[in-house]
């Protein structure tokens, strides 16, 4: 053992038996039109790479749309000033954040408490919800911004599956279209 192991042990020889109770070897197979047609719908290494390819160039798309449409919303809440907010609003906003814990724990297979902050950092991260709520709201209402009925559809059917929902419909029986 190292001199700073501890006192008792520290700089002294140590003999350790193990038993080797299983050896495993990992064979991977020869990355070919085979083996791609085993594992996927296409018959040819061409054929999946060009495909991988254009889902990796959709995702990136998808992400960089993203992280422009945060950024920008970011970019207008760090630059507003709020004097409060509706208690109704931060109430909706507060039951959202509850609601995501536990859904978050139930999906982890952990308890709600390990996703618990201080006091003070819920009340920060409920009051950003809230002042995004806000500054969204008022961009909509002046901009006179409201999705038709296909936007709204299709929206909540790229999204039920991703909280766990059989249907679009039992996704909006817990959500409201409102939210």
């Amino acid at each position: 053992f190292p001199e700073d192991y501890d006192e008792e042990l520290g700089g002294q020889e140590a003999v350790f038996s193990v038993t080797v109770n299983t050896i495993y070897e990992i064979v991977r197979p020869e990355y070919n039109d085979a083996f791609v047609s085993s594992i996927s719908d296409f018959s040819t290494t061409e054929e999946y790479e060009e495909d991988l390819r254009q889902t990796l160039l959709e995702q990136a798309d998808e992400s960089n749309d993203y992280t422009a449409g945060y950024d920008a919303l970011y970019s207008v809440i760090d630059a507003s000033t709020f004097s409060g907010y509706p208690q109704e609003l931060y109430d909706e906003c507060e039951q959202e954040y509850d609601d995501m814990n536990a859904m978050y724990a139930e999906m982890f297979g952990m308890d709600v408490e390990d996703f618990e902050m201080s006091d003070e950092d819920t009340q920060a991260a409920i009051e950003e919800m809230v002042y995004e709520e806000m500054v969204v709201r008022t961009i909509a209402e002046r901009e006179d911004l409201e999705p038709s009925d296909e936007d709204f559809n299709a929206y909540v059917d790229t999204l039920y599956e991703d909280y766990g929902y059989e249907s679009a419909e039992d996704f909006l029986a817990d959500y409201s279209e409102e939210s």
